[in-house]
């Protein structure tokens, strides 16, 4: 008689156990855990990214606006005899210039002043052209509470803003020492304008006298647009003005130094 081997069929599945759904919902938690921190770090990365973009973008475009008006300082159109410029009291731009003075400001902001001429395509600061033979002044001062740049001319007395996110605006004046006669074209000293004087300086100490001043320089410290951009616990800590002490900033912005020199040419040649 020929024996039967038995056929075994397996039992499907019917369901886990308590143990293995709480070991699949733990992996899966991880797995979501991971997917979340990538992606909240790229988002991160993204943020820091873009607002350092702005910042570049916002710091070149101020170094070269404020490059070319400072460039045209003392231009007095295209003549071949232009008049002096004349006394000027103050206006709304709160400045009192000397005769034939082209530049003026304080640590925190520039005046410049200059003449329109015929077929030049002179502006102000603003974008409005200027008439052959009439003379502009443009201001440039930070808006400390805006944090923006802005800019004010004789021919419109309302504030332009031109870029924001400014922290900080320090402004140097680079000034040649006087021989008795008159003075190099080079600058032999960069100063701030905390002590103004009128008479001849023959050294760096005496104090900045406008008339000797050949040359510009122009620090300027910018912030991201927006904030939390740093490590949880750090604060950036940046060094700004020829400071050799750093400052820590007091949020969680990231700031960049733009400094520009710039020659008066109109001054020097």
């Amino acid at each position: 008689m020929k024996k039967i081997t038995p056929i075994c069929i397996a039992k499907k599945q019917s369901g886990l156990t308590l143990v293995e759904l709480m070991v699949a919902m733990v992996i899966g938690l991880l797995l979501m855990a991971g997917v979340l921190q990538v992606f909240t770090a790229n988002q991160q990365t993204y943020r820091v990214t873009e607002n350092l973009s702005r910042v570049q973008e916002n710091g070149r475009f101020a170094v070269d606006i404020i490059n070319r008006f400072v460039r045209k300082a003392g231009f007095k159109g295209n003549t071949e005899t232009s008049p002096a410029f004349k006394f000027l009291t103050g206006t709304h731009l709160t400045y009192v210039f000397s005769a034939d003075q082209v530049i003026a400001g304080t640590n925190t902001d520039v005046y410049i002043r200059y003449s329109g001429g015929e077929g030049t395509g002179v502006t102000d600061c603003i974008g409005n052209p200027v008439a052959a033979g009439t003379e502009v002044t443009n201001r440039f001062y930070l808006d400390t509470t805006n944090k923006e740049l802005e800019c004010l001319s004789t021919t419109n007395p309302i504030p332009q803003p031109l870029v924001d996110n400014i922290e900080d605006m320090q402004i140097l004046y680079g000034m040649a020492l006087s021989n008795g006669t008159g003075h190099d074209l080079r600058a032999d000293c960069y100063l701030p304008a905390d002590t103004i004087v009128t008479a001849a300086v023959t050294n760096c100490t005496s104090g900045l006298n406008f008339n000797q001043v050949v040359s510009v320089r122009i620090n300027l410290l910018l912030r991201t647009p927006e904030d939390n951009l740093t490590s949880t616990n750090a604060f950036q800590s940046y060094f700004f003005n020829d400071s050799l002490t750093p400052t820590t900033a007091t949020d969680k912005r990231i700031y960049r130094e733009f400094s520009t020199t710039i020659a008066l040419r109109n001054v020097i040649l």
